[in-house]
């Protein structure tokens, strides 16, 4: 017996094991734990390349498995960082500093026809949820994880407002920030998350919205497109993540999804084949989705409305 191949192969179904329990509800498993484990594998392959029998290998690593994956199922959220963004949305939680206001408003121009958001959120609470008549962008922030810094700039024909946090700012537990976006309704947006260790809600369903690009380590995205633009593309680059996307009944979507080791929930999808799926009426639908995921260790969720 190859011990490397049976030892990974077991490591693999415990996983997997846990992610299915977990959404069952038999056990309370949280994504975040699973990253905390991250020294187990070098702990595991240490025991590989040990001279010893396979037996005594096989005995120890299962220790070892076993030890760890009663760690994880104990572990909460309270005990890694982003686990504060989760807590309470309204934030009301006792902190060592008091918390910041920070307004940005970028007035609108008729004559930004395309605009371009990138979002550099590493962790926090972001959302998207409401139009701005009067502002371009209206981005307001409540926290004490420091400022974020907002360059406007102009790029060929697209106005690209880039929001990130001042790279200044002190990492401490116990701080935490929550930005609420508006964006104007009139031009023709392409959106750029990098969202880290975030909780993101996405209410793009009111914009015109051609290009999202989201990427994703240890976040809890919730994303809802729209049919205001005939052809939308979404690209999802999303590890140990929960990802829920809402796209509207009346759009056809294609999907290119790779997810090794996570939960998919394709609602109204048809399997075509490995890794392609289609809405019925696909092809012939006046408003089209292009989706490509690329996920692991992850909660994929596609719902229509």
């Amino acid at each position: 017996m190859n011990f490397r191949k049976a030892l990974w192969g077991i490591v693999l179904i415990l996983i997997g094991g846990l992610f299915i329990m977990d959404n069952f509800n038999i056990v309370d498993f949280h994504w975040a734990s699973l990253l905390s484990l991250w020294p187990v594998v070098f702990v595991l392959w240490g025991i590989s390349i040990l001279p010893i029998k396979n037996i005594w290998k096989t005995i120890v690593s299962l220790i070892v498995l076993v030890v760890s994956l009663g760690y994880a199922l104990q572990d909460t959220p309270e005990n890694h960082d982003w686990w504060m963004f989760h807590h309470d949305r309204d934030m009301n939680v006792q902190t060592t500093d008091a918390l910041e206001i920070q307004q940005e408003r970028i007035p609108y121009d008729s004559t930004f026809s395309r605009a371009k958001l990138e979002l550099d959120g590493a962790a926090g609470i972001f959302s998207i949820e409401d139009t701005s008549k009067e502002y371009l962008l209206d981005f307001h922030k409540k926290g004490n994880r420091g400022k974020y810094k907002i360059e406007p700039e102009s790029e060929d024909d697209i106005y690209v407002v880039n929001i990130e946090r001042d790279s200044k700012s002190v990492q401490k537990q116990d701080k935490f920030n929550k930005a609420t976006i508006k964006l104007n309704d009139k031009p023709l947006w392409d959106i750029e998350l990098n969202l880290g260790a975030a909780d993101a809600q996405m209410d793009l369903s009111k914009f015109r919205v051609r290009d999202v690009d989201i990427e994703g380590g240890a976040s809890d995205v919730n994303l809802k497109l729209g049919s205001k633009v005939s052809d939308i593309q979404l690209e999802v680059d999303a590890g140990a993540s929960n990802f829920e996307l809402q796209v509207p009944e009346s759009s056809g979507c294609r999907l290119q999804a790779e997810a090794v080791l996570s939960n998919k929930d394709f609602e109204g999808f048809e399997k075509e084949s490995s890794g392609l799926y289609l809405t019925k009426g696909y092809e012939d639908a006046e408003n089209k989705i292009d989706i490509v995921v690329d996920a692991a260790i992850s909660n994929f969720k596609i719902e229509r409305y």
